[in-house]
């Protein structure tokens, strides 16, 4: 199995912010075995057990990866962001990670 390492990212989104960082050079999402994206799925299964068990006021989770300059990708090495999310976090979470698209993140609007 691929090892993939979880930390508490520095620049955290929100409070128990995790990323995962694969141990293979790769840049994007798109050069990877399926067994590496399984691998993935795996940690963020136990990361988010161990999230929920710190903070019991957790309610969901985003989940995501900024491929390419224009995407956001400042890091050059692929990782993903496990986000923890919390009941009043935003005053209206609706559109989830299309907020990355500030304008289009409503779309019930």
């Amino acid at each position: 199995m691929p090892m993939l390492n979880a930390v508490n990212t520095r620049m955290a989104i929100t409070e128990i912010n995790h990323w995962q960082s694969k141990a293979m050079i790769a840049k994007t999402p798109y050069s990877t075995s399926q067994a590496e994206n399984d691998s993935v799925w795996q940690l963020t299964n136990i990361q988010k057990k161990q999230i929920v068990q710190e903070d019991g006021l957790v309610r969901g989770f985003n989940f995501g990866v900024n491929s390419g300059e224009a995407a956001g990708q400042t890091v050059q090495h692929l990782h993903f962001h496990l986000i923890p999310r919390r009941a009043g976090d935003t005053p209206n979470p609706t559109g989830g990670v299309r907020g990355v698209i500030p304008e289009k993140m409503n779309y019930r609007k």
